[in-house]
């Protein structure tokens, strides 16, 4: 899989093989996509519906759990990533962050 900032520097985030799946993060938040994928060999794929995927997961716990772990490690590894990163790099993800963790208080001015 590839990722890139604003459709630039291509990086290599990931290699799958076959039975692999990816996109589960965008399914799973709502938010958009953060890479693309792009077969180097002849690949058959499968899509997946986000009303479809939600009805699977949820009559499947065990599913529901190991897709969290396989996004809990993928995180990990892009926070690792961009940690050893340069510091232009890391500032939009920490904007995200920053958005994922605020809240406005009422009583804030």
């Amino acid at each position: 899989m590839l990722a890139s900032r604003d459709g630039k520097d291509e990086k290599l985030i990931a290699k799958l093989n076959s039975g692999s799946y990816f996109g589960e993060s965008a399914l799973v938040s709502g938010e958009p996509r953060n890479a693309t994928a792009v077969a180097d060999i002849k690949t058959e794929v499968f899509v997946l519906l986000k009303d479809d995927f939600s009805a699977i997961v949820e009559k499947n716990p065990q599913l529901k759990n190991r897709i969290r772990g396989t996004m809990a490690v993928r995180t990990s590894q892009r926070t690792l990533d961009l940690l050893n990163s340069p510091p232009e790099a890391r500032k939009g993800f920490f904007a995200k962050l920053s958005k994922l963790f605020s809240f406005k208080s009422k009583d804030a001015r």
